[in-house]
């Protein structure tokens, strides 16, 4: 068992182009897959691909944060990037807790094609990154919030990733308020 995570480690974070070799995000969801087979009522599937969903999406988030902290020059932009930074670190910090309890394997990065991505905003030419960065993290955030939400209105099944959910949409809220305010102050 232990060589296989550690086969499905390296093949995770393998960064060669090849066909065979799979995201982070698709080997958490094949090992999920065979963890949770025997699920009945695919509970504890939901809840995996869950987690899987939000953790690869706060890798992107934290991903591109990195990105406009490295290359934006405006200081609204890279406040905000910081704190992004840091509390994307600590939700996945806590995705890594709830994972754990219930053996859960998550992605290790952002996926294939968010890779791609992330690479795009650090290649873009300065007068068009702030406006297109700004306009894609409310894209993202947005998602992310619409996933919390349904987590904490329809998820009956795991009260304590219910209970997490709830208490993380605040924060998620406070970015994508900032995110906006800085896209309506772009406009000026």
């Amino acid at each position: 068992m232990l060589l296989m995570a550690g086969i499905s480690l390296h093949t995770a974070c393998n960064n060669t182009p090849n066909s065979e070799t799979k995201d982070s995000k698709e080997v958490a969801e094949d090992q999920n897959d065979q963890k949770f087979a025997s699920d009945s009522t695919n509970n504890a599937k939901k809840n995996a691909d869950w987690l899987v969903d939000v953790t690869a999406a706060n890798y992107h988030e934290l991903a591109l944060a990195s990105v406009a902290k490295e290359k934006s020059t405006n200081k609204n932009i890279r406040t905000l990037a910081d704190s992004l930074i840091s509390d994307h670190k600590q939700v996945i910090e806590d995705i890594k807790g709830l994972a754990a309890k219930k053996s859960v394997t998550l992605p290790v990065a952002e996926t294939e094609d968010a890779s791609k991505d992330t690479e795009k905003f650090k290649t873009k030419n300065n007068t068009d990154f702030n406006k297109d960065w700004v306009d894609e993290m409310v894209s993202l955030h947005e998602k992310s919030i619409s996933k919390f939400e349904d987590a904490v209105n329809n998820n009956d099944t795991d009260g304590e990733l219910k209970t997490w959910a709830g208490a993380t949409l605040p924060k998620l809220r406070h970015h994508l308020d900032s995110l906006k305010a800085l896209q309506e102050s772009l406009k000026k």
